[in-house]
């Protein structure tokens, strides 16, 4: 399995909104991100699912430093 391949199947969550935000900024926006984004990425596709969904939703604030720019810039992208 090649890294993209990879990369879209660790983007499978359990909820089919999250899967369709993630294919779609996959697609259209990772490959733009620096190094520094794409290791950052990495690290929020291990975070829960609920934690991901409340950030991204702006019900609940990151405590990992960069968190909170990443999702930003993720937004942003959607």
């Amino acid at each position: 399995m090649n890294q993209h391949s990879r990369l879209l199947w660790r983007c499978r969550r359990g909820m089919r909104e999250m899967d369709v935000l993630f294919g779609k900024f996959i697609e259209n926006y990772y490959q733009d991100l620096s190094n520094e984004e794409k290791e950052l990425f990495d690290l929020f596709l291990d975070e829960p699912d609920v934690d991901i969904y409340a950030w991204i939703m702006g019900r609940a604030v990151p405590e990992t430093p960069g968190y909170v720019n990443f999702i930003s810039k993720f937004k942003k992208c959607l």
